[in-house]
C-alpha cells in the first residue's frame, strides 16, 4: 500500500516543473500602459497571456514559456523572469525596474476590461 501511494505520488510529480510560484496573475508596477500575464502550466512547460497596450488598443497574445532549474521563467525564448519568494514580485532579469505584482483572477479581469474599455472609445 505505501508504495503504490508514493508510486502514484511520483507521477503525477512527472507532468512539469511546476513551480506554483509563478502561475497565476501578474501585473505589472508600472503607472504607463502596465502589462499582465496570465501564467499557467502547458504540459511540461508554461503558457502566458502577455496582455499589453499596443497602438491604442489592447492586445493579448498567448506565449510559450519554460522554467529552468534556476527558477528563471523564460517567455518566447526572449524574456526571463525570476520570482523572488520573500516579496512574490517578478522581475525582469535585463532591467530590473520591471516587476510584477500578483493579484487575484478578478482584478486582473477587471484590469483587462478597463483597459480594453478605454481603448475602444
Amino acid at each position: 500500500f505505501p508504495v503504490t501511494i508514493t508510486t502514484f505520488f511520483m507521477a503525477g510529480c512527472e507532468q512539469a516543473t511546476t513551480a506554483p510560484g509563478v502561475t497565476g496573475y501578474w501585473l505589472q508596477q508600472s503607472d504607463k500602459r502596465p502589462m499582465s500575464l496570465h501564467i499557467k502550466p502547458d504540459g511540461n512547460e508554461y503558457l502566458v497571456n502577455v496582455g499589453r497596450l499596443y497602438f491604442g488598443h489592447y492586445d493579448i497574445s498567448a506565449q510559450p514559456a519554460k522554467l529552468n532549474s534556476t527558477d528563471i521563467l523564460t517567455i518566447d525564448q526572449r524574456k526571463q523572469l525570476r520570482l523572488d519568494p520573500a516579496t512574490d514580485i517578478l522581475t525582469d532579469i535585463d532591467h530590473p525596474t520591471i516587476r510584477f505584482i500578483r493579484i487575484t483572477q478578478a482584478q486582473y479581469e477587471k484590469a483587462i476590461q478597463l483597459t480594453t474599455a478605454s481603448t475602444s472609445r
